[in-house]
């Protein structure tokens, strides 16, 4: 007998994979400074956190009262054996690979060179292990708790509904419509929720191919005129629009990688599609010589539909329009032969060979003196003629990144077995920064990812990680194929097809490797070569499997929604394999490949099965055991059988439309978080809702009336409703009369209710005086309590008592209760934890958005006196200890803290005071140095702190702190070697420190490793006009004017040295460079002056001292009007610069 706290945690455990589906790609913070992955995986962590601890409580009583688990296991009253348990994970498909990848994890986490990073995640990603876990917790819940078709249908909608107000966030970007203030230009290439335009691209992709599935699915059941309802030609619209918002969204990102996995994804599916449409064609002849003639024929003819109006978009610049319109007539073509049934033999064939032309346009287009190259300016479609593009751009930065990653396997042959550990490159990758790279990216950046998924699980789980990885994923591709007919098991089918899969899954592997290591004489494009040779073996196979199937497979195979669905999900999974070799795998793409790969494991292994909407669905269950001997030779195979999973509503329609209005309440709460902002610091809690969600910035702080964000409200509420339209056909009762006018007001009720009312709760906490960081504590109690509220209103998938059996509460004896309570306490604690590391980095935010940036800024420039940077200060450390208050071992809050101090004691005059900021800041970034030994950041601000610290020091102290200032620097090095930064600081050092011939080595060795960074010939210049050679100095200032000739330092510094080697009318030149770029440079305007008199120009030098005495600091005014006087009289006196 099941309990009603059973019953709940199901139904928790579904409203948790449901939320996490919509809120992790969904939700973004615009409160704390990180924005987007890290405070996506605290809610995501958090969400799993629940759900475990619901799994728990609902095993727990089903063990209570003899229910079996959700997996085949041993019959109850004997005793669990490993080979049962062995026998089990080998007889499920995928799980094997699975536990091995989690347990891989683990090793790597314990092994990791930063094991605290490793478990909870860098402060940049969080991708920890932890993260992981959380991942596989939600697949594992969700495989096991997936039972009818209501419920994938929810979980599918969800994805489809959680996409759309994100697509549309990315459209309304590109049209100038975004009311947040983003630093970065988000409307060349669109960012929207995701932060990232091929963050944004790479997630909608997979949510692309779930609508997809949806609106071919729901299309198919209106052809066949068999349980169509009006709802599905509602949801076949909302489909429809969704589909077409998200392509835009996609192609405005600008994004090859997710293209060309959409590319992919979409060969995947519309071949097996297509395939099947043959396959159940009553005619299973060969095709006749006219019909491959037919289906060459229109393989080359339609492509015209999309090429013709690409090239008059390119002649009228209206590519975008004319493509789209192009796309349509080409996809439409293939569809018009469908609703016609023509070409239902062929028309595989055609998608094949136009599969392959698609392939040789994407080489040719790519090739050096390619025809198309003009293309390549052409906007959007222009970067797909940059794929292969290695010696420039993004695609330079990621051949430099493999470089490096290449040099950190070769490295450590143990490291390169177990890894580095999750999330350790950030720290791991320093040694084998290649110097070049930061002539393309910012010398403080160094790579946490390689933005390559082979790289990135070598590195941080090494060989056998890897290899697992790998296995993982051949093996989904392996089952896929299989439950959609195009791999039977070697008993059922043709037996050399899977050997001929592995063979050439593995072979496309193995060549991915051996022909760009014979081309480049390197492994850097290793990375690449693997999946790109995986895929392509699949791929051929899929064709060969499609001709061979096409030809003798079984007459009248059916391929109905099931195999629809199966398609879908496997065509998501292909076109993330390959984004993510591209690109860097997020918390949106990371969770929905897990939720995936649950969906394709329950409906592969027909664990759920897709029943028509009246019947209901099976799961598996236990049966009773047979006797004797027959059972003790059967006690360790898995006993799975189907029986019947009803799933109940409570009280229909009202149980129905308020779970779909808590759901689209959840979106739009999430959206008001998200774009509910208070820039004006107004106190009337309406007016703040109204202002933020109307108007956008047009320049500075000008706004103007704009209703983007409150369309997109509307249309997601009103597009909310294919939650809702079909909901009749889910259960067994039918929906009385009027259903659909009762089920809306229900519907629209609830979400704006919940919405609206969290709105104003969250803008209430926006007003001046508030603590802003308390926001997020907020949200989290919104969108865990709409978990809780689904848990009670969500159909019931567990059958309900009799009418005689009592409906328990729970029947645990009292220690099991205590047990509960104490997992109640632990799960609060966790997510609280989680809330914590946001509110942390909002305060973190404060601090340095608020106070320490202005009033560095502001020092710098002079626009404010010592004691307004004080109070700035001030206010800057308070956050700061408020961070690590909330988060005492994140050593980025630690580094920013010290910082700040230096900063501050720079600038104090009271010495007393100033000695206790260095020792408060040695202290704080010797804190920091200990949380992470190996981030390089950390040694060389002690080095900073120490050198700075020196000099209002005596003698003895002084050479003390310079000596501690050197070790450092040293340390610092030689964690990274190559940063050349870092060279010149300890060069310059060793000056001060009277050791030059040290300090000239250490230039030297700079120059060597980057012969391009202008400081360093800066620096030797200086240094040999230090030891009064000339010569040199000129050498290498002219060498630096060559490396960047726009430098204003560079200029100034090449006139001083020819002022010096009397060439005046060289230097002359020099400084009137500086003033092209700094008109009232002091020290250029004084040195023409004195230089036009030496060389007699004293109307030009007269001009000169004039325009210097207005820009000049006080204290030079009085030699100035000398200067001026001299000049103005006839005896003239020789001056020097």
């Amino acid at each position: 007998m099941e309990t009603r706290l059973g019953r709940y945690c199901d139904r928790i455990a579904e409203a948790g994979w449901l939320a996490a589906a919509i809120l992790t790609p969904l939700f973004f913070d615009v409160y704390s400074s990180r924005v987007f992955e890290p405070d996506k995986l605290t809610l995501l962590r958090s969400i799993a956190v629940v759900m475990a601890a619901a799994w728990l409580v609902r095993t727990v009583e089903r063990l209570g009262h003899g229910r079996t688990r959700a997996v085949p296991q041993e019959e109850p009253g004997e005793p669990v054996s490993f080979a049962g348990i062995w026998h089990s994970l080998r007889a499920t498909p995928l799980l094997l690979p699975v536990l091995l990848l989690v347990l891989v994890y683990l090793l790597a986490t314990v092994l990791s060179v930063t094991p605290r990073a490793s478990f909870w995640g860098s402060y940049q990603r969080l991708q920890g292990t932890y993260t992981f876990l959380a991942y596989v917790v939600i697949f594992g819940i969700t495989w096991q708790g997936l039972r009818t078709r209501a419920q994938l249908e929810r979980l599918l909608d969800a994805i489809v509904l959680a996409s759309l107000p994100v697509a549309l966030y990315g459209v309304l970007q590109r049209f100038g419509l975004d009311p947040l203030p983003w630093a970065g230009d988000v409307t060349d290439r669109v960012t929207g929720n995701l932060g990232n335009a091929i963050f944004i691209a790479a997630y909608l992709i997979m949510a692309f191919f779930i609508t997809l599935e949806r609106l071919v699915t729901r299309f198919s059941r209106i052809l066949r005129l068999e349980g169509a309802t009006r709802g599905d030609a509602f949801a076949c619209g909302v489909y429809a629009f969704t589909l077409t918002v998200q392509a835009l969204s996609i192609y405005f990102s600008k994004s090859r990688g997710p293209w060309l996995g959409l590319l992919g994804g979409f060969y995947v599916f519309a071949l097996v599609s297509l395939v099947a449409v043959r396959r159940s064609a009553p005619d299973r002849r060969e095709l006749s010589p006219r019909e491959v003639g037919l289906a060459v024929g229109f393989a080359l003819l339609s492509p015209l539909l999309l090429g013709v109006p690409v090239l008059l978009g390119v002649a009228l610049g209206q590519v975008t329009v004319l493509g789209a319109l192009g796309l349509g007539l080409f996809l439409g073509a293939y569809v018009a032969m469908l609703l016609g049934r023509r070409g239902l033999r062929w028309l595989w064939l055609s998608w094949l060979v136009q599969a392959l032309l698609a392939v040789g346009f994407l080489v040719v287009f790519n090739l050096p003196r390619s025809p198309l190259a003009p293309l390549r300016s052409v906007p959007g479609i222009g970067r797909l003629g940059e794929v292969f593009e290695t010696e420039t751009g993004t695609g330079r930065v990621r051949v430099l990144i493999w470089q490096g990653a290449v040099d950190m396997l070769k490295a450590n042959p143990l490291r390169t077995l177990v890894g580095y550990g999750p999330e350790s490159m950030y720290v791991a990758y320093t040694p084998f920064y290649p110097a070049d790279l930061a002539h393309y990216e910012s010398r403080q950046a160094t790579p946490d990812r390689s933005h390559n998924e082979t790289f990135d699980a070598l590195i941080t789980t090494g060989v056998i990680g890897f290899l697992v990885y790998f296995w993982l994923f051949i093996s989904i591709f392996r089952y896929g194929l299989r439950w959609l007919g195009f791999l039977p098991a070697r008993e059922k089918g043709r037996p050399w097809q899977e050997p001929l899969f592995l063979a050439l899954a593995l072979s496309g592997a193995v060549l991915g490797v051996l022909v760009p290591l014979a081309i480049d004489h390197s492994l850097r494009f290793a990375g690449v070569g693997v999946p790109v040779g995986l895929i392509l073996g699949v791929a051929l196979y899929l064709a060969v499997s499609g001709l061979t199937s096409a030809v003798d497979g079984e007459p009248g195979t059916s391929f109905g929604e099931r195999e629809l669905v199966l398609a879908g999900l496997l065509a998501m999974i292909v076109g993330h394999f390959i984004e993510i070799h591209f690109g860097i795998a997020i918390s949106a793409t990371r969770l929905y490949f897990w939720l995936g790969l649950a969906m394709l494991l329950a409906l592969g292994t027909g664990r759920l099965q897709l029943e028509p909407a009246s019947q209901p669905a099976p799961i598996p269950a236990r049966i009773e055991p047979a006797e004797g001997r027959r059972r003790r030779r059967r006690r360790n195979e898995p006993r799975v059988v189907q029986s019947v999973a009803r799933e109940d509503g409570v009280g229909w329609p009202f149980a129905a439309a308020v779970t779909a209005g808590l759901l689209v309440g959840l979106i739009l709460g999430t959206l008001f978080y998200e774009y509910c902002t208070n820039p004006r610091g107004d106190l009337n809690v309406l007016e703040t809702v109204v202002y933020s969600l109307t108007s956008i910035r047009l320049s500075g702080d000008e706004r103007v009336f704009s209703p983007g964000i409150v369309a997109m409200f509307l249309l997601t509420l009103a597009l909310g409703a294919i939650l809702l339209v079909d909901a009749p056909g889910r259960h067994e009762r039918p929906a009385a009369p009027g259903w659909w006018a009762k089920a809306l007001g229900w519907y629209v009720g609830v979400a704006l209710c919940v919405s609206l009312s969290f709105g104003l709760w969250h803008a209430s906490w926006l007003q001046p005086g508030k603590d802003i960081a308390l926001v997020i504590f907020w949200y989290y109690a919104f969108a865990l309590g709409i978990v809780a509220a689904l848990g009670t209103l969500l159909p019931r998938v567990s059958p309900a008592p009799a009418f005689w059996q009592k409906d328990r509460l729970s029947s645990q004896p009292a220690p099991v209760a205590l047990g509960y309570c104490a997992l109640a306490l632990i799960t609060g604690l966790l997510v609280r934890h989680n809330a914590n590391i946001v509110r942390a980095d909002i305060c973190y935010k404060q601090g340095w958005d608020g106070f320490h940036r202005p009033a560095f800024d502001s020092l710098t420039a002079g626009r404010i006196d010592a004691a307004t940077a004080q109070r700035y200060y001030d206010a800057a450390l308070y956050y700061y200890d408020q961070a690590l208050r909330y988060a005492p071992e994140e050593d980025y809050y630690y580094l920013f803290l010290g910082k700040a101090l230096l900063e501050n004691a720079t600038f104090l005059n009271d010495p007393q005071l100033k000695e206790q900021r260095y020792q408060e800041a040695e202290r704080v970034l010797k804190q920091a140095r200990a949380l992470s030994p190996l981030n390089t950041d950390h040694s060389a601000n002690l080095a900073r702190l120490y050198r700075t610290w020196a000099q209002g020091c005596p003698e003895g102290a002084r050479a003390d702190k310079l000596a501690l200032a050197a070790s450092y620097y040293e340390q610092a090095t030689r964690l990274s070697p190559h940063n050349v930064v870092l060279l010149n600081e300890w060069g310059q050092l060793l000056l001060d420190m009277g050791r030059p011939d040290e300090a000239l080595a250490r230039y030297r060795q700079s120059l060597q490793l980057d012969n391009r960074f202008v400081q360093t010939y800066l620096l030797l210049g200086d240094y040999y006009t230090r030891q009064e050679d000339l010569t040199h100095a000129r050498q290498y200032y002219e060498q630096a004017a060559a490396v960047d000739p726009r430098s204003a330092s560079v200029h100034s510094a090449l006139g001083y040295v020819y002022s010096r080697l009397g060439m005046i009318p060289e230097a002359i030149s020099e400084n009137l460079r500086v003033l092209e770029t700094y008109p009232k440079d002091y020290v250029s305007l004084r040195n023409l002056a004195l230089l036009y008199q030496q060389a007699g120009q004293l109307d030009k030098a007269l001009t000169a001292a004039t325009a210097a005495r207005e820009v000049a600091p006080e204290a030079d005014r009085v030699a100035l009007d000398q200067l001026i006087a001299e000049i103005q009289s006839p005896a003239k006196t020789e001056a020097k610069p």
